[in-house]
């Protein structure tokens, strides 16, 4: 990939103003987030490539999940999350 990496990050929950409860994530002006409920997770490579999109419902039980996955990749990735549908109330819980 050459030039400049241009990505769009919003995490939306169901109760924002105005909001849909969406969270988009886009690379250079293409979606890759699963836009499921919970965190929404895309891994760029080093030169800009995705290396995959996961989603983790945290409010299901996958938090465990999600930080193993965290955890396991490489450190000179980048991590971009956006949560999805989820209350301030629902993130106090765990």
């Amino acid at each position: 990939m050459s030039g400049r990496l241009q990505f769009e990050v919003r995490a939306e929950g169901g109760e924002d103003e105005g909001g849909m409860g969406v969270a988009p994530i886009k690379v250079n002006g293409v979606e890759h987030c699963p836009k499921k409920p919970g965190h929404n997770i895309v891994v760029l490579d080093p030169i800009g490539d995705v290396y995959a999109a996961r989603n983790f419902n945290t409010n299901s039980g996958e938090g465990a999940a999600m930080g193993q996955f965290l955890d396991e990749l490489p450190e000179d990735h980048v991590v971009l999350v956006a949560t999805q549908g989820l209350t301030s109330r629902e993130q106090g819980k765990h």
